[in-house]
């Protein structure tokens, strides 16, 4: 299995592949980085366990804590299965797996609001009342905080486009 190294997390895709590639591809282009998908859904509603997606048929295949999802449509590509967004978080337990997947800039789970700051100058630090203490990169890298204080810290991050609640 290859180094997760060169796996960085960035706003228009994951290590060398990017939004709007094929799904098989990319799948294939993970599993000789980081081994079998721990969960493949399968093609299912857009409307699903990951939220309101785009298009009509969404699928998510996880590695752990790292999830990606595919779909017919986003603002990416419309009309063919793709790949539209990636998510880093913890699902459950304190070790990440796989560990140490990061930005480009280095950006990962456990940053500070400081890291943010220093490492993004025009980063948008926000609370919301519903989805609470976030961040926003890019349009399509943000991720939510334990809080908006300097010492808070990067709980999950996101790539692409998120699917709705």
């Amino acid at each position: 299995m290859a180094s997760v190294d060169d796996l960085k997390l960035w706003s228009g895709g994951i290590g060398d592949v990017r939004f709007g590639v094929d799904p098989e591809g990319v799948v294939t282009y993970l599993k000789k980085r980081l081994g079998e998908p721990t969960e493949d859904s399968g093609y299912i509603d857009a409307y699903s366990e990951f939220g309101s997606c785009p298009g009509s048929r969404v699928r998510g295949v996880r590695w752990g804590d790292l999830l990606l999802l595919f779909g017919d449509e986003s603002t990416v590509v419309d009309g063919r299965l793709h790949f539209f967004s990636w998510k880093y978080g913890p699902m459950s337990g304190t070790a990440l797996v796989p560990p140490n997947l990061k930005t480009e800039v280095g950006v990962t789970i456990g940053s500070t609001v400081s890291d943010l700051r220093r490492l993004h100058p025009s980063v948008e630090i926000f609370s919301d009342e519903i989805f609470g203490a976030g961040f926003e990169i890019e349009r399509t890298l943000s991720g939510t905080l334990s809080s908006t204080e300097s010492s808070g810290r990067v709980t999950v991050l996101y790539g692409g486009i998120t699917c709705g609640e």
